[in-house]
């Protein structure tokens, strides 16, 4: 473990120094799939965050990270959604997440109806507040509670880096995407 984590220091620094953030990364923590309970930690940092959540993914599916996030939003906490056309199905919680009337996104920058080559939102990151992110292989399903996928997250506590991951989700929804009711109805 100890081989991973300075690989992973020298590679963050090494990151943190080809992008936008110019400082060494120092406070971070690394997770694992079932040995971390991803999704009871995530869970847990969305019912402590106090200001903001932001979360750009593939797919949320998981109904208590939903529920969650909705309760974020009910008591204040400024709650904006971002996922991949793949997450809108009726088994999963868009529904419900759109009558909650919080921000709610979705990607397709080639327009809800493109048929051509796959567009596919591939991040897997969330902000909580202005210092914390969270990123990695999550994506937000439930399938790590049953022992079903592998998974793995970083949660950095660096406010540079946080703001760079605030910009490309701006980007994201400013470029290319749709209010979930705009989606729908332009699916229709």
């Amino acid at each position: 473990m100890k081989g991973i984590i300075g690989s992973l220091a020298s590679l963050l620094m090494c990151s943190a120094a080809i992008g936008s953030v110019h400082e060494p990364i120092t406070s971070y923590e690394i997770r694992f799939s079932q040995a971390d309970q991803l999704i009871d930690n995530f869970i847990a940092r969305i019912e402590a965050e106090k200001s903001s959540i932001k979360i750009a993914t593939y797919s949320l599916m998981d109904r208590k990270i939903a529920s969650a996030l909705i309760a974020a939003h009910r008591r204040g906490v400024a709650v904006e959604i971002l996922v991949d056309p793949f997450s809108i199905k009726s088994r999963g919680p868009s529904k419900k997440i759109a009558k909650s009337e919080l921000p709610f996104y979705v990607w397709c920058p080639k327009g809800p109806k493109f048929k051509g080559a796959k567009q596919t939102l591939n991040d897997a990151f969330c902000l909580f507040g202005n210092q914390t992110v969270w990123a990695g292989a999550f994506n937000f399903t439930g399938d790590v509670k049953h022992n079903v996928s592998s998974e793995n997250v970083i949660i950095l506590e660096q406010e540079a880096v946080s703001i760079e991951y605030a910009k490309e989700f701006e980007r994201m929804k400013k470029e290319g995407s749709l209010t979930y009711e705009e989606f729908i109805k332009a699916r229709s």
